[in-house]
């Protein structure tokens, strides 16, 4: 990655006149020349003043002082797209002797991948198996370090033309049950991820759909009888239930649940109901939510909290809303409701409702 040098440059010069001698300041860059929204971005200050005399002082956000000459500067979303003007005071003077102007930017967000880097083109299921979780990387001229975790995602797979998977799954993994599919797909059997949330310290993040091929597997040409749909069931024909007194909420099912009306009707309700929290909004409050529940046997929501908070106000709205809905359709195995984790992202804007 090439990282051009910054220029040290005067960006204003303010000249003290008569007896006393002439102060002045400025601000180097020490890592970007903007100021990303979430990280603590550092900057040299430049002066012949005393040091012990010298305040620095921002038109939004905060500056922290490190060590020697070297400050932080800390914006949030809500500076994101504007310029913040950094002034440089001699406080034995009262007087300016320079200020900077930087731009705030948003974090860009990570790239994910499957497998081995896998994130486009036709692939070995090996290829997209190994190791068998979503990850992510950030941009090649992106020059800080940030933590991504995958924390859900859907997935889909259309094999002959019909979905044979369409399901939430919370975590960064593939589930043992889906892997197995994958394993036993013919050629340009697609792989679709899509609605992936990623959480640093930066806040939580949709990341870009990406669909991958399957290349032909052996396994499935091998054992033809043995697989016909491609799909591994266990010996009574389909995935197991939960033992009678042990009823955890699964991660995946045959048939998902489901909001009354489908994915599309959930989305009409959520936009319909949420309102953003007025005092939210004034305070430039932006970001997603996610929140997680469990969705019982008679369709009925259950264990509703945030798994992903954003602002208090925001995240008591959600769970409002999600309280309120109407019963689901459960999901489905062998036939049989059972329970099921589900997740959804809701996610607040100051140009949205």
């Amino acid at each position: 990655m090439d990282v051009k040098p910054f220029a040290v440059f005067v960006i204003s010069l303010l000249l003290i006149h008569g007896a006393s001698a002439q102060k002045i300041g400025f601000v180097e860059p020490m890592k970007s020349t903007v100021v990303y929204a979430g990280i603590p971005t550092p900057i040299m200050v430049r002066t012949d003043a005393n040091p012990e005399n010298v305040i620095l002082t921002v038109s939004a956000g905060s500056v922290e002082k490190g060590e020697g000459n070297v400050y932080y500067l800390q914006m949030s979303d809500k500076e994101v797209g504007k310029t913040v003007t950094v002034t440089i005071f001699n406080n034995k003077s009262n007087k300016e002797i320079g200020t900077s102007k930087f731009r705030v930017c948003k974090v860009p967000d990570p790239i994910p991948f499957v497998g081995r880097n896998v994130r486009d083109g036709a692939h070995w299921p090996s290829d997209i198996l190994f190791p068998p979780k979503l990850s992510t990387t950030t941009w090649e001229d992106f020059i800080y370090q940030i933590s991504w975790e995958v924390i859900s995602y859907r997935i889909n797979i259309i094999r002959d033309g019909k979905m044979v998977v369409d399901s939430i799954c919370l975590g960064d993994t593939i589930p043992q049950c889906v892997q197995q599919i994958i394993e036993t797909s013919p050629t340009n059997t697609s792989v679709t991820f899509k609605n992936i949330v990623a959480y640093s310290s930066v806040g939580a993040r949709m990341l870009a759909d990406f669909t991958v091929f399957i290349v032909d597997s052996f396994i499935l040409d091998e054992y033809p009888d043995e697989y016909p749909h491609g799909i591994i069931k266990d010996d009574d024909g389909g995935f197991p239930l939960p033992d009678d007194g042990d009823d955890p909420a699964m991660l995946f099912t045959e048939v998902e649940p489901q909001f009354p009306g489908g994915h599309d009707a959930m989305n009409e309700y959520l936009v319909k109901e949420v309102k953003f929290p007025e005092q939210a909004r004034n305070s430039g409050v932006k970001g997603t939510v996610l929140v997680e529940f469990v969705v019982e046997r008679d369709g009925s929501l259950s264990e509703i909290k945030t798994k992903v908070p954003l602002h208090p106000l925001c995240d008591e709205e959600v769970l409002r809303v999600v309280r309120n809905m109407p019963k689901w359709q459960p999901g489905m195995n062998m036939g049989k409701p059972v329970r099921c984790r589900y997740m959804i992202p809701v996610t607040f804007n100051v140009n949205e409702e």
